[in-house]
C-alpha cells in the first residue's frame, strides 16, 4: 500500500513501517518516522529513537498514545521518557483528535488534533499546529483554528430553568448553525419540572450542527408517588418496599432510607445517581 501511495504521488513523501530517515538537504531538514502497521503492536511508535543528526533540523513523526494517568494500558504506548531522550527537535504526534502539548525533557511534543472536529468529547480538535524551528530548544508551536465546527458543553438545572420553556430559552442562546453543544439536564426536581428529552431535541436540533441533551435530574423524595409507577413492575414494587423502610426508621436510619429510594429511581430509570 505504502509502495502504490509513493508511486501515484511522486511529491508526496510516505513513510512504510518501518523507521525511516528522510533528507531534505534544501531545508537543512531531517524528518525520521513509520506509518502505524497493526494497532495491537507492542513496539512503541518512535522505538529506534535517537538517530544520529545530519542536518541543523530534526523532526520525528509517529502515531500513538502517550502514557498519562487517565489512559487506560494498552499496546504500544509512548513513555514521557521515550520523548525526552528521542534527540528531537520535534514530534508531531497523530492518533489524538483533540489538540495536545505532551512535550517532555526538552523536546517539544504534540498532537495537532484533527483538523476538523470529529466527536463531541473532543473540544480541542479543529486547529493546525503552527511550527516554527529554531535553534536546538527554540521551537514555537502555535495553533491555528481551521475546522468549521465546534464543540460546547453546558449545565442546565432543571430546578432553576423554568420547566421546558426555561430550558429550551437556555439552549436556543447557544445558536449556532456550527455548533455541536451538549446539554446535561441535572438538579432535583419535582414530576412538573421534568422535560420531554426528544420532543425538546426534536425542536432545536435544526438550530445546530447537532443537539444533544442528556438528562441526569433527579426525582426530590417528595415527588415520588407510588401511584405513578405500576405495582407490578419491578420500579413500582421498589418504590412501594423502600416507602415501608422509611416508615419504620426514624433519624438517620431513615434519612438513608429516604436517598436509597430517590437514587434507586434514578438508577432504575437508568440515571446515574448523585454523589
Amino acid at each position: 500500500m505504502w509502495a502504490d501511495l509513493t508511486a501515484r504521488c511522486p511529491h508526496l513523501s510516505v513513510l512504510g513501517p518501518a523507521l525511516e530517515i528522510r533528507t531534505f538537504p534544501e531545508r537543512d531538514l531531517t524528518v525520521v518516522g513509520r506509518s502505524i502497521a497493526e494497532r495491537l503492536s507492542t513496539e512503541s511508535p518512535i522505538a529506534g529513537l535517537p538517530v544520529p543528526r545530519r542536518t541543523h533540523f530534526l523532526v520525528a513523526l509517529a502515531h500513538g498514545s502517550v502514557q498519562r494517568p487517565d489512559l487506560p494500558a494498552r499496546f504500544g504506548l509512548i513513555t514521557p521518557e521515550e520523548i525526552a531522550a528521542s534527540g528531537v527537535d520535534y514530534l508531531a504526534l497523530g492518533d489524538w483528535h483533540s489538540a495536545r502539548d505532551v512535550s517532555s525533557g526538552g523536546v517539544r511534543a504534540w498532537y495537532s488534533g484533527a483538523p476538523e472536529m470529529i466527536g463531541l468529547d473532543e473540544p480541542d480538535s479543529g486547529s493546525v499546529c503552527l511550527v516554527t524551528l529554531g535553534a536546538p530548544g527554540d521551537i514555537e508551536v502555535v495553533r491555528r483554528p481551521v475546522g468549521r465546527r465546534r464543540a460546547k458543553h453546558i449545565t442546565l438545572d432543571l430546578a432553576a430553568s423554568g420547566g421546558a420553556e426555561g430550558v429550551a430559552r437556555a439552549i436556543r442562546a447557544h445558536t449556532d448553525a456550527s455548533l455541536a453543544l451538549v446539554v446535561t439536564l441535572g438538579g432535583l426536581v419535582g414530576l412538573v419540572d421534568r422535560v420531554n428529552v426528544e420532543r425538546l431535541r426534536e425542536d432545536l436540533a435544526p438550530e445546530f450542527f447537532r443537539l444533544e441533551i442528556r438528562d441526569e435530574s433527579h426525582l426530590r423524595l417528595d415527588a415520588v408517588d407510588p401511584a405513578l409507577y405500576p405495582e407490578g413492575t419491578v420500579l413500582g414494587r421498589f418504590v412501594r418496599a423502600m416507602q415501608e423502610q422509611i416508615a419504620g426508621r426514624e433519624g438517620e436510619a431513615r434519612g438513608i432510607a429516604e436517598d436509597a429510594l430517590q437514587w434507586g429511581v434514578a438508577l432504575l430509570e437508568g440515571k446515574e445517581v448523585l454523589t
